[in-house]
């Protein structure tokens, strides 16, 4: 029963990690290479189902085997966001991670802890609301290591000696809602042999870099900007994180790799 019992939390705790290898190898492609619609939306389905297995594990996993599976899906980041220059830049990128991690990692403490005692003091099981207490600071963590990620990557832009650049895809992606009404100001006469968006492009960096200060300052506000956007994004998040939840715990009790047990308590009682 035992043995039967151990395979079932290495099933659980491997999901919890293949679940976050699977978000972070989308969101390196977001942040590295693809920003497009596919990648985003995969990243997103990743973080939800790693939210599941995380749920999960906090209910019914030991101690010892969802805190090893946790603190390796969290190490995996490592991984795809190392950097890819060897030296004290990179260390330190790897520093700030690991200290975000270690944030992350007591949070999930503090969230397993509240999910037991909820789970205790219930007489029926109710997973919605045994699974909601202490989520939110969870995924503030991983929203935090995320943001800091984007502060390291191609897709935030480069502060050089010559200033700060926008990447050229970012640039044009913003630009496109906007072409027919910029076209319409414009002439061509004005441009030259230049695109429209060549020229866009050149005279933004140059007011960005008009001031030493500001594009210094543009990848931090950015940075920070991202990680309250997914902060606010959370709120519709985590509501689906715990009905997905529930969901496949009714399932995975349907198909008996779970069990509902009923205990009968002793209470002392008192009467005239």
């Amino acid at each position: 029963m035992q043995v039967n019992k151990n395979y079932k939390q290495i099933i659980l705790g491997a999901s919890i990690i293949i679940f976050a290898i699977f978000s972070w190898v989308f969101l390196r492609q977001v942040f590295y290479s693809d920003i497009s619609l596919v990648p985003i939306i995969l990243t997103i389905l990743g973080l939800i189902f790693l939210g599941v297995a995380v749920c999960i594990g906090a209910l019914v996993m030991d101690k010892k085997f969802v805190y090893s599976a946790f603190v390796l899906s969290l190490l995996s980041f490592i991984i795809f966001f190392k950097g890819s220059d060897i030296g004290p830049g990179q260390f330190r990128q790897v520093l700030y991670y690991l200290l975000i991690m270690i944030l992350i990692f007591a949070s999930f403490i503090v969230y397993r802890a509240r999910v037991k005692k909820e789970k205790q003091s219930r007489t029926k099981m109710h997973f919605g609301k045994i699974l909601k207490r202490g989520l939110t600071l969870v995924f503030i963590g991983i929203c935090l290591l995320i943001g800091m990620a984007y502060y390291f990557s191609p897709a935030l832009g480069q502060v050089s000696s010559e200033g700060f650049e926008i990447p050229r895809n970012i640039f044009d992606i913003t630009i496109t809602p906007f072409q027919d009404l910029i076209s319409s100001r414009i002439s061509q006469q004005e441009l030259g042999s230049k695109s429209l968006n060549d020229e866009l492009y050149n005279f933004v960096n140059t007011q960005i870099n008009s001031s030493s200060t500001i594009s210094q300052a543009i990848p931090i506000i950015l940075a920070i900007s991202l990680f309250f956007f997914l902060r606010i994004l959370l709120i519709a998040l985590i509501p689906i994180i715990l009905l997905a939840s529930s969901l496949i715990i009714k399932f995975l009790i349907a198909i008996n790799f779970f069990q509902i047990i009923t205990e009968s308590v002793k209470a002392e009682k008192i009467e005239i």
